[in-house]
């Protein structure tokens, strides 16, 4: 899901799973170690840390795919990635719809729709090589 939001293809991402005597931990976590693209007149404003100016274009990317049966039950996951993951990300027109319940599938479906800012193709794997 991080790719599909624009996340550089060196994402990096590690569980968090503090187990004790063959328990599962009630609070699992990640540690995500990524780079993202952020609009030119922010990246030129910031030049003292040295950044690079990559073209890019935004691209409509929905969550959970559309096409994929059993989505319902992705509620709670969306929900987090809305709060605590997009805002990491340039978007533009968000859309967010869910009635989570929790640990209940929502046959309603659950909908996270945005415009996130993503390198021009050519542009990705020059990027990833510096």
């Amino acid at each position: 899901m991080l790719l599909k939001l624009g996340a550089r293809s060196d994402v990096k991402v590690d569980a968090i799973c503090a187990e004790t005597s063959g328990v599962p931990t009630t609070l699992p976590g990640i540690t995500v170690r990524m780079n993202v693209l952020q609009p030119a007149s922010a990246a030129v404003a910031d030049a003292s840390e040295n950044r690079q100016v990559i073209p890019a274009h935004w691209k409509t990317v929905e969550l959970p795919d559309p096409a994929r049966i059993g989505a319902g039950g992705d509620c709670e996951l969306i929900e987090q990635i809305k709060q605590d993951i997009l805002p990491l990300f340039a978007t533009r027109n968000v859309e967010f719809r869910a009635n989570c319940i929790p640990h209940e599938p929502n046959p309603a479906g659950v909908r996270l729709r945005a415009e996130v800012l993503t390198a021009d193709q050519n542009d990705t794997d020059a990027s990833a090589r510096h």
